[in-house]
């Protein structure tokens, strides 16, 4: 795929019509209408001064339709500009879809940081099961390589990512000490994450990924104003 995003051609120069021709036929039958008229009152109009006449007027007719041919008339279209407005259009698609991507990767990276920031704080996840923050942390590792994935990719392993840690707080929740593990603030802050990427499921667009991280960071909020 070419690297180009954008197009910025110049404006086709249309050559400009050759009207000398026009302006020839339409002297000529200018010159032939004066040579036929000059007549006086009760004068006579000869065939051959009416068939110059008739001559000029049909030179004038045919230069006429020439010129239709050869300047439009006003409203007319401007293929040339009409080809520089679909590359300006295209240019501002390309835009939008190259700033779109930026933004949805800048935020999948930011999801993650908050994640692992979470885990690290979560030192009381080791002390129900030992390796389940280095377990955890691989899997966003493996989050933050697939970050330029279309969305249908990306949210299937989020929406695992979700499932698993779910699963694995509740495994923590049946131990003597779950109660208090469940309730740390980071680990509380990770769980709200993780049930909004689970609900949430595999998006198919930009947009509605990108509301799973609000109803995430939504739910983390919550969580800190609860402690």
């Amino acid at each position: 795929m070419s690297d180009v995003i954008f197009q910025n051609n110049p404006i086709a120069d249309i050559p400009d019509a050759d009207l000398g021709p026009v302006q020839s036929a339409v002297a000529a039958a200018r010159q032939s209408a004066l040579t036929a008229g000059g007549k006086v009152a009760g004068g006579v109009i000869t065939a051959a001064d009416w068939n110059l006449l008739a001559g000029a007027v049909a030179d004038l007719a045919g230069a006429v339709q020439n010129l239709t041919t050869l300047v439009a008339p006003r409203g007319h279209n401007h293929p040339e500009i009409a080809t520089k407005i679909d590359e300006v259009q295209s240019n501002l698609r390309n835009f939008a879809d190259a700033f779109g991507r930026s933004i949805l990767e800048i935020r999948r990276q930011f999801e993650v940081q908050q994640l692992a920031d979470k885990l690290d704080e979560a030192n009381v996840i080791d002390h129900a099961s030992p390796g389940t923050r280095d377990d955890f942390k691989k899997r966003l590792d493996d989050l933050r390589d697939a970050s330029l994935t279309d969305p249908i990719q990306y949210t299937q392993k989020l929406a695992n990512y979700g499932d698993i840690f779910m699963n694995k707080m509740n495994d923590i929740a049946a131990t003597p000490d779950g109660a208090a593990i469940l309730n740390d603030p980071a680990v509380r802050e990770s769980v709200e994450r993780a049930k909004a990427y689970s609900a949430a499921g595999t998006q198919r667009k930009p947009e509605n990924e990108l509301q799973v991280y609000l109803k995430s960071s939504a739910g983390a909020t919550r969580a800190r104003k609860e402690i």
